[in-house]
């Protein structure tokens, strides 16, 4: 294959990814999913049946929690914020963060992060079986493909303390609502953590797609070796 013709397929690889990710950009991200601006920016918010919910630093208290889970506080994955939720599920409690999305048709997995740096360990299976601590598209439950296994959730104050809940679905292209749901404990409220919300397409081998940006610059980088590999020939 002469240099010419590598470059030009390249270049084509890179217009075709340019015109993916101008196409389906939105497909798979959610926006503010880190909840790195500091507030709820991109997100529809609900303090269901009480509670209280906010967004605030690593290690910054968490206010209104119970007297059993004092001190509670913020406990981050990535970044520097996360969100937190202060409800408790037996008095019907749950936070409700949602994001409508235009999806191309396909299989996702999408889920979040959920920490527990307060005194005590919570329970969760009452609020799962509430529907109080789930995932719901266009309203519908579709449960957990990967959660915390035990009832009671465990203490910690590190990133990696912090535990993944998600699920796959499918769905035909358009406009869809992706709803996580927060809750857990019992009649008394603990300060609940959640970080690093994600979204992303599935392939038919089960592996994630990458970004169409992703692949747009993997394209600009075989460009650059491709154009010193020709400066190196040359000066030789």
């Amino acid at each position: 294959m002469t240099f010419r013709t590598l470059m030009m397929r390249i270049g084509s690889f890179i217009f075709g990814a340019f015109l993916l990710a101008e196409v389906s950009s939105a497909n798979a991200m959610f926006i503010n999913g880190g909840f790195e601006t500091g507030d709820f920016t991109g997100w529809t918010v609900s303090d269901i049946g009480g509670g209280s919910s906010g967004v605030g630093v690593d290690g910054s208290a968490i206010p209104g929690e119970s007297a059993s889970f004092e001190p509670a506080f913020v406990n981050v994955r990535g970044g520097t914020q996360a969100a937190f939720a202060v409800v408790a599920t037996s008095l019907g409690e749950f936070l409700s963060l949602s994001q409508t999305i235009d999806l191309a048709a396909g299989t996702y997995n999408t889920g979040f992060f959920m920490g527990n740096d307060n005194a005590a360990e919570f329970g969760i299976n009452g609020a799962i079986s509430n529907e109080h601590l789930g995932i719901f598209v266009d309203g519908n439950n579709i449960g957990f493909d990967v959660r915390f296994p035990d009832n009671s959730f465990p203490v910690g104050t590190l990133p990696t303390d912090t535990e993944e809940f998600s699920s796959e679905f499918s769905v035909l292209g358009g406009l869809h609502t992706i709803e996580f749901r927060i809750s857990g404990s019992g009649n008394v409220r603990p300060g609940i953590s959640v970080d690093d919300a994600f979204l992303n397409r599935v392939a038919d081998n089960g592996i994630s797609v990458p970004e169409p940006s992703t692949l747009a610059v993997f394209a600009l980088g075989l460009l650059g070796l491709g154009m010193a590999r020709r400066t190196r020939k040359t000066a030789w």
